[in-house]
């Protein structure tokens, strides 16, 4: 999974061309999925709000995470 988030933070072509965009247009999330055989799936998330720091934060897509009430993943 580290290989798709590094992918994803992609900064190559600038802050206005590259996947990863900082520029005059900013990417406000991203986000991977891992399907490991035998195991629960897991989702990384990150959120990225113009100004701020990107905050990240690994899920188990697994009976507990799906048996909890609806909410923000990430504030």
């Amino acid at each position: 999974m580290a290989e798709f988030e590094q992918m994803s933070q992609d900064r190559h072509d600038g802050p206005d061309n590259s996947l990863w965009r900082d520029g005059r247009e900013h990417t406000p999330a991203g986000w991977q999925m891992a399907l490991p055989a035998g195991a629960a799936p897991r989702l990384h998330l990150v959120l990225a709000n113009p100004g701020a720091a990107p905050v990240a934060q690994d899920y188990a897509q697994d009976a507990a995470f799906w048996s909890q009430p609806a909410r923000t993943l990430l504030p």
